[in-house]
């Protein structure tokens, strides 16, 4: 699970970064791993670093110097599932799997013609015999393409991890929403049993104890009951939530009441992208309820009819209570798909460094002209790269401006230069959104991600 999994294609090519930038790299081959007992409709294959598998072969000692990289992260794939077939390579050697080296698994439930229910359950049952022989296992994805089936078997060995207290990083990712090119409301409609069953039970253990520190949620929406357990669950660290939450079911619920949540001191890192509860102003609130919060994406969220919150006055920073006099600053905020009064409202939230990304930079220019203060101990600001044009399938108007005459606007790199801010053109658009879509003269350069472990 690199840093990047709930915004990321899972087949997409490799990239390696270029005098900055990042570029197709040299393919990572997929190298056929071989198991006794596993199903037909199942294959195992491990990515590996260029000349690694070569390099294993020259003798016994650097056999074992690389099997514990060669093995580290095992992708488990339901048979012919090749959605993307240029990303992936599969190396003619074949070798058996050793288990004890696997740290990290992906699963990829795929696209399998419709099976009996005897056939689909040996499918996951042989997957679970794999899960049963990696008894070092710290990191685990589960990909699905059909939400609505029930993982029996698997789901229960996914639990026994669990129960030992052995998963740090947990992720649930619909492929449906990672390979769509833009937010649909179809997806409210998607049926997905199978997959909010596996989320409960994985959450449920969240709440007993604190083991689980990431998790990743990309699903097409939430019941009430996962919200209740997400919001219990101690332990985390990076916690990021993908489209799950949706205001149709929660008219009544305020996800963001955050006097419901417990993940209280632990929690450094939060990602919210198209969360329609996520309004603009319940953001100040979460930030000042999580004390080690250190990152905060905000991407796509709140919903078009929510309450414009006002401006805040000049000088609104001296008053007791506001967040730059009762907490430090955040050291990231990644805005993206933001109106004006938005960033205004985010704009209280003190933080080192800004990325703002798919909205319209005279919607920035007019922030940082302002006299209202915005983003206090702003160092660094990251914006699209100079040449980016914003193709809108909707209007923007003058009552997205707040009133704002926008003559003769201060250039971005003056008002960055007079706050003795440094300004990046090398912001990167994540989420896909329906109602516009950016061209660059230059390639749009993506964040420098790590991975957590």
């Amino acid at each position: 699970m690199p840093h990047e999994a709930a915004w990321s294609d899972p087949f997409q090519r490799n990239l390696v970064a270029i005098d900055g930038r990042l570029r197709p790299g040299p393919e990572i081959p997929e190298t056929l791993l071989e198991m006794e007992g596993i199903s037909p409709q199942v294959h195992l294959t491990s990515k590996l670093p260029v000349g690694l598998l070569s390099l294993h072969k020259v003798s016994r000692m650097f056999n074992e110097l690389c099997a514990p990289y060669i093995y580290r992260e095992l992708n488990i794939h339901e048979h012919n599932y090749r959605p993307i077939e240029p990303a992936l390579i599969l190396h003619e050697a074949q070798v058996t799997l050793q288990p004890h080296h696997v740290r990290s698994i992906r699963i990829y439930l795929g696209t399998l013609p419709r099976k009996e229910e005897e056939e689909e359950a040996e499918t996951f049952q042989s997957i679970a015999e794999v899960l049963k022989q990696c008894h070092q296992i710290t990191s685990l994805a589960l990909y699905y393409q059909k939400g609505k089936r029930k993982l029996g078997g698997l789901q229960e060995e996914i639990c026994r991890y669990m129960e030992r207290s052995q998963l740090i990083n947990f992720g649930i990712y619909s492929l449906r929403i990672m390979q769509a090119s833009k937010s649909t409301h179809l997806f409210d409609d998607e049926q997905i049993d199978g997959a909010l069953e596996m989320l409960n039970a994985a959450l449920g253990f969240a709440n007993k104890d604190q083991s689980l520190q990431r998790l990743d949620i990309v699903m097409e929406s939430m019941d009430m009951d996962e919200i209740k357990l997400l919001q219990g669950a101690k332990g985390l660290r990076t916690l990021t939530v993908r489209r799950a939450l949706r205001s149709k079911p929660l008219a009544s619920f305020d996800v963001f009441n955050m006097e419901r949540w417990k993940v209280t001191n632990k929690l450094t890192r939060l990602y919210l992208g198209h969360c329609q509860p996520a309004h603009a102003e319940k953001m100040i609130g979460l930030v000042q309820y999580f004390p080690a919060l250190e990152e905060l994406m905000w991407a796509i969220s709140g919903h078009y009819a929510d309450r414009k919150t006002p401006r805040p006055p000049p000088g609104w920073s001296n008053l007791e209570g506001c967040l730059p006099k009762t907490r430090r600053p955040l050291k990231l905020l990644h805005i993206e798909h933001a109106m004006e009064w938005e960033v205004f409202t985010l704009g209280q939230i003190p933080v080192e460094e800004v990325i703002v990304a798919n909205a319209q930079e005279q919607i920035i220019q007019r922030v940082l002209a302002s006299p209202t203060e915005t983003f206090i101990g702003m160092k660094t600001l990251r914006v699209l790269p100079v040449g980016s044009v914003l193709h809108s399938y909707v209007s923007v108007t003058d009552d997205d401006r707040l009133g704002d005459d926008s003559s003769d606007l201060v250039s971005l790199d003056e008002s960055c230069a007079r706050r003795n801010v440094t300004l990046r053109h090398d912001a990167q658009v994540l989420f896909p959104c329906s109602c516009c879509y950016w061209t660059s003269e230059q390639p749009v350069v993506s964040e420098d991600f790590e991975p957590l472990f």
